[in-house]
């Protein structure tokens, strides 16, 4: 194998280490290449039955080689496992992670795409990443929720900090962490239960028992037989130990030490004062007439206005660094922001989707060029975008879209129709992925591009698409042979699948995916708790009544959408309905306890916000997948489909 990276067989395990010290075992490329192969050797050699990645030196790996990005501007994506060469694929043999020093950003990636990681003293995990705005994209957000508790997966996601190996919880009896080199040999030992017990895979100690909240969610051997029942969590992949059911593979080494108060706890509470500040000015706002709550105000409230007003103070493009316009917040705090914006249901429609997906897109994806010509616009509230992703016939099978880019001088020509792009009519551009390359149906998700394209370019049309309700911000797009410039290529041609992804994580895991209606909710409660009779307060106080139910189901999204979890994230398929599902049930709940007429025109707030639900609820079964292709993907993840 390549001198960055090495390989040993010692009987039936093959060890895998990262060559490169002088680089902290970064990867770049030709490693991610390297690495993919000897995985694919692991997978095609009967003779071998599991493997050990370590790295030289004294760290484990630092992630992705960002000299060499610089320098060439290859990023470390194999073409057959995914990014670093495992993640996007990791092996269906078991693969042991022996890390020690620093394990973070991709270096973490790596680590938590295998089976089991084993921890030498002094370790330290962590996604710094998130400090600059962008999330865990190699898996990690995914995975850290089913390898630690929910409270660690939460701190390390929101606040960037690093943990340390004593702050892991310790996976077995009999395993206990070494001082040295975490490798074959050193360290802490996965597996070295006391002879005549019980696998330790099929173990936890008492104190982890304690800590566990969901206790049916763990190793446990399958009956025979039941090679086809499905995991509560995670599929078992082909490959893995028979005698298991497939689990999230937990951290090894370290002490029984958790955190009693988490951080992420202390993370929220400090944004309590910007919190009250978003208040105060939102009330300003309503006072002055300037806008009234409306269901769906992030499509339908659209007011520059106001959009420019939050970029004055700061908050539109929070997460940007301050060269490109931005203010350098971190993601929490503009979750607190945006949270408290839509609760409010302010008219933020104008600068959603850039503020949202666009800027973070461009800060990972674009050139210089682009960043400074729309970042500085978005963190002003000055600049729109729309997204061109679906298509006639092609909504939910996005890899199905045929608006093709066809190559020319300098450029491209594109030609085709993208629908339901909110905001065309006033968005100055938007995304779009285009065939640029013709369709290869074993890889149908290859030859796209993603293309800037700005809405007044000669040759685009646009065609209003009305609500039940009358509003207008759904539009068809229609571009016929639109020049596009190269320098409006994001990232690399032949890339765009990537890219899409990339963005479809901003766009599906925020708050608004169950405050939509949440004004109608709170209308709700506070007509329930004026009411003079016994009966609306006896509504409020009974567990089992529509406003409690409703209560829970936003607490439960809103957890959710803190994690960052993707709607339809591997191991966890039903995450993704569970926005549309609060947001369909709050009408019928306010339908069945007041006894209201819906009416558009109304001066009633109770009787407007209910019909407006109404008329907004179909499109609640579409956004993010219609209910039925949500239910195939949950039937997928389950096996019985």
């Amino acid at each position: 194998m390549d001198e960055y990276l090495l390989t040993e067989r010692e009987g039936p395990v093959l060890v895998i280490t990262l060559n490169r010290p002088h680089r902290r075992n970064a990867i770049d490329l030709p490693t991610a290449d390297a690495l993919a192969a000897a995985l694919d050797e692991l997978d095609g050699d009967p003779e071998l039955r599991a493997a050990v990645l370590t790295g030289s030196g004294s760290t484990f790996c630092a992630g992705m080689d960002l000299k060499a990005f610089a320098e060439t501007g290859e990023r470390p994506i194999s073409a057959s496992r995914g990014g670093l060469g495992i993640v996007g694929r990791p092996p269906t043999k078991p693969v042991v992670a022996g890390v020690m020093g620093h394990v973070l950003g991709g270096g973490f990636e790596i680590a938590l795409a295998c089976d089991l990681i084993v921890a030498a003293e002094g370790t330290t995990f962590g996604v710094p990443e998130v400090k600059r705005g962008p999330v865990a994209a190699g898996g990690g957000a995914v995975r850290l929720a089913q390898r630690l508790p929910h409270h660690l997966a939460l701190q390390m996601l929101l606040t960037g900090e690093p943990l340390p190996h004593s702050a892991c919880p310790r996976a077995r009896d009999g395993q206990r962490s070494r001082p040295g080199r975490a490798g074959p040999g050193h360290g802490t030992r996965a597996g070295s239960s006391d002879r005549g017990q019980r696998p330790a895979r099929c173990r936890r100690d008492q104190a982890d028992r304690h800590r566990d909240p969901h206790p049916r969610q763990r190793y446990r051997p399958r009956p025979p037989g039941d090679d086809h029942r499905p995991c509560p969590r995670l599929a078992r992949r082909p490959g893995g130990r028979s005698g298991l059911r497939r689990e999230a593979p937990p951290y090894v080494g370290g002490t029984m030490t958790a955190l009693r108060e988490p951080a992420v706890s202390e993370a929220l509470a400090a944004t309590d004062p910007l919190r009250l500040e978003v208040r105060a000015f939102v009330d300003e706002e309503r006072a002055a007439g300037r806008f009234a709550p409306i269901a769906d105000a992030r499509l339908a409230g659209w007011d520059e206005d106001f959009s420019r007003r939050l970029g004055e103070r700061g908050w539109l493009g929070m997460t940007l660094p301050a060269e490109y316009g931005g203010h350098g917040r971190s993601a929490l705090e503009r979750f607190a922001v945006t949270e408290e914006l839509l609760a409010a249901a302010a008219p933020v429609a104008a600068h959603w989707i850039a503020d949202r997906q666009i800027g973070p897109s461009l800060l990972r994806f674009g050139t210089e060029e682009q960043r400074r010509m729309y970042l500085p616009g978005i963190a002003r509230g000055e600049v729109y975008f729309g997204i061109g992703m679906s298509e006639p016939d092609s909504g939910s099978d996005l890899a199905s879209v045929r608006t093709k880019g066809v190559r020319t001088d300098g450029g491209w020509l594109v030609t085709g129709t993208k629908v339901w792009t909110s905001g065309a009519h006033h968005a100055h551009a938007f995304f779009a992925p285009v065939r640029t390359a013709p369709l290869d149906t074993s890889h149908r998700h290859a030859g796209l591009s993603q293309l800037i394209v700005p809405l007044d370019s000669t040759g685009v049309t646009i065609r209003p698409i009305h609500l039940l309700t009358g509003e207008h911000h759904f539009n068809e797009v229609v571009p016929d042979e639109v020049f596009v410039p190269d320098s409006m290529v994001l990232g690399e041609v032949g890339r765009g699948w990537h890219r899409v992804t990339s963005e479809l994580a901003f766009e599906r895991s925020g708050p608004e995916r169950f405050l939509s209606t949440y004004p109608l909710i709170a209308v709700l409660v506070d007509a329930l708790a004026q009411r003079a009779d016994r009966a609306g307060r006896r509504e409020l106080r009974a567990p089992a009544r529509p406003p409690r139910d409703a209560a829970r189901h936003v607490a439960r999204c809103r957890r959710l959408a803190l994690v960052g979890c993707r709607p339809r994230c591997p191991g966890r398929p039903g995450q993704g309905h569970r926005g549309p599902v609060s947001r369909a049930r709050s009408w019928p709940q306010a339908d069945s306890l007041l006894d209201v007429e819906p009416d558009l025109d109304s001066d009633d707030p109770t009787r407007r916000l209910l019909a407006q639900a109404v008329l907004h609820t179909p499109g609640f079964t579409i956004r993010g997948g219609t209910n039925e292709i949500l239910r195939g993907v949950v039937a997928r993840g389950m096996g019985v489909r």
